[in-house]
């Protein structure tokens, strides 16, 4: 996975969620890859590919980060999150103590361009949450 090799927050959990059966990976449907192709024409073809799938599955929520694929999922009604919000989440949920998202919210923003005051936001947001036992056992629901 090219991910992997560049170090990228978002595969631990990409990965993690899959072996725990919680994502799974989908096909599209030739609808959908036209749909896709069109999206690609102002849009990464991973984004593109992303909402219509999104479509596709009649989604909840689509996590992607990029600014342009946020306000297509708009436009198209789809509700979004970013992979800080999914970071600030699981620290609510104890599925990571503050010195974990602390680590990943900082690795995060080294990786991803995500404006510095977004970030502090983030971490103002953790300090003000009082964080996971770091005594209790950590895990997926």
């Amino acid at each position: 996975m090219k991910g992997r090799q560049k170090g990228y927050t978002e595969v631990y959990f990409i990965e993690r969620i899959i072996e725990e059966k919680f994502l799974r990976v989908e096909s599209l449907s030739e609808e959908s890859r036209k749909l896709a192709d069109e999206l690609a024409t102002f849009l990464g073809l991973g984004e593109a590919q992303s909402i219509a799938l999104c479509l596709q599955q009649r989604a909840d929520v689509l996590l992607v980060d990029d600014e342009r694929a946020r306000r297509a999922s708009e436009h198209l009604g789809i509700k979004w999150a970013t992979t800080l919000d999914v970071l600030f989440a699981l620290l609510l949920e104890e599925k990571l103590t503050t010195k974990k998202y602390e680590e990943l919210i900082t690795k995060h923003a080294s990786q991803a361009w995500v404006e510095p005051e977004v970030i502090r936001e983030y971490l103002e947001k953790a300090r003000s949450t009082k964080g996971p036992d770091p005594n209790k056992p950590q895990k997926w629901r």
